[in-house]
Order: C-alpha cells, then structure tokens, then sequence
C-alpha cells in the first residue's frame, strides 16, 4: 500500500507541474521552433500512458530501492534527477538527431524540465513513503 500512495502522489505531482510547464514553458517553443510538428488538440490517453509509464518506473527504479537502503534525501533526489535528465535526454537528443527543426534550445529546456520534474516526483513520493512504511 505505501507504494501505492506513492505512486498516486507522482502522478498527482508530475501532472500539475508538467501542465504548468507544457502550457507556460514548452509551448512557445515549440510553437517559435516545430510549428508544424505540433497537433492541433493533445493526446490526452498518450499523454496518460506516459504519465502512469514514468511515475512506475520513478518507484520501481529510484524509490523501491531507496526505501530499502534507508537512503537520505539528498541520495534519492540525486537519483530521481538523473533518472529524469536520462529518461527525457532519451526523446530529446533522439529527436534532435531525426526531426527537422528540432532545436538545441528544446533539448535543453527539456532536459533539465525532466531532471526538475522526476526530482519532485521522487521527493512526493519519498515523503509519502516514509510516513506509510513506518507507521
């Protein structure tokens, strides 16, 4: 169960700050640099599969095992970061490498957007385990 609250407290976290930063961030990039690229309405199922994909791998990667090794927060959010910095650096340099217009600017934002946003993710999550482990 402990994992479980976790996990939702991800998913609750991750939603709220990538709406803020898809719509205030990333958006007017994408518009300025891939116009063309961009869907007129978004994928919300897509989007939702993403969502549930990343925050499991984020428990079952970083706070599984951190939970275990009675880790200090500095250790598990070093280690959701790099999660998120490796995971969107995946998508981003490959899109850079076969999309035309994709541009340096967007791989960097979104790169250290996802070493931000697992980080936080992995901090919900941490704090939520740590209370329901132990009680």
């Amino acid at each position: 169960m402990p994992y479980l609250l976790a996990y939702i407290s991800g998913i609750v976290i991750m939603i709220v700050l990538d709406a803020v930063f898809l719509t205030q961030v990333a958006l007017p990039h994408y518009e300025r640099d891939v116009p063309h690229l961009l869907a007129e309405d978004p994928d919300y199922l897509a989007a939702a599969v993403f969502y549930a994909m990343y925050v499991a791998g984020v428990v079952w990667f970083v706070l599984r095992p951190a939970l275990a090794a009675q880790a200090g927060w500095p250790g598990v959010l070093g280690q959701g970061a790099l999660l998120g910095l490796f995971a969107y650096a995946t998508f981003e340099i490959t899109a850079k490498a076969v999309l035309v217009g994709w541009t340096w600017s967007l791989v960097v934002t979104d790169v250290l957007w996802g070493g931000v946003v697992t980080a936080a993710v992995t901090a919900a999550g941490y704090a939520v385990l740590r209370r329901t482990a132990s009680a």
